[in-house]
């Protein structure tokens, strides 16, 4: 793996493989089904620091309908950061404070919806998604604001095809 930042190659720490040894298909047919998405953002984790391969590897898996956000050093090249808009990486990941449910009331043209799913860092109990999701309908009752929220600002940053 090359380092975003220096060029160096290096090793990454972390297995390509789930713990699990589940199949991203089945995974991704159970979310489906489970919550009613057809598309999936793929973000890197904290824990591969800025070690994106695992990342890029499940966009090439899960095709055309993933997109990837990744976590780069702030010396990142142009160069660096077209090869990742190139293998499907639409946004860097910043780590900030969650102010979600002030957004959706200020600014929900700028908001897109995601879960950290599969809650890596969580050990002891995964939070449930669908709960979660649930959330935004109650700090957003308008259907359409809610639809711009999970479908169309998701197709214009992540430059999937309109579906309506």
């Amino acid at each position: 793996m090359r380092d975003a930042g220096s060029g160096a190659t290096h090793r990454s720490h972390y297995s390509a493989a789930p713990d699990n040894h589940e199949n991203h298909d089945d995974v991704r047919n159970h979310e489906e089904q489970r919550i009613g998405t057809s598309r999936v953002v793929i973000v890197t984790p904290r824990h591969y620091v800025v070690d994106n391969t695992v990342t890029l590897d499940a966009l090439r898996q899960f095709g055309a309908n993933a997109r990837g956000i990744a976590v780069v050093r702030p010396e990142v090249t142009d160069r660096e950061l077209k090869r990742l808009q190139e293998r499907g990486i639409r946004g860097i990941r910043f780590t900030v404070a969650s102010v979600a449910q002030t957004f959706v009331k200020i600014a929900p043209e700028r908001l897109v919806w995601g879960s950290d799913w599969p809650h890596p860092s969580e050990t002891e109990q995964k939070p449930d998604d669908a709960l979660l999701f649930d959330l935004l309908a109650t700090w957003e009752p308008d259907e359409k604001i809610r639809n711009r929220i999970l479908v169309q600002n998701p197709e214009a940053l992540y430059g999937f095809a309109s579906r309506t």
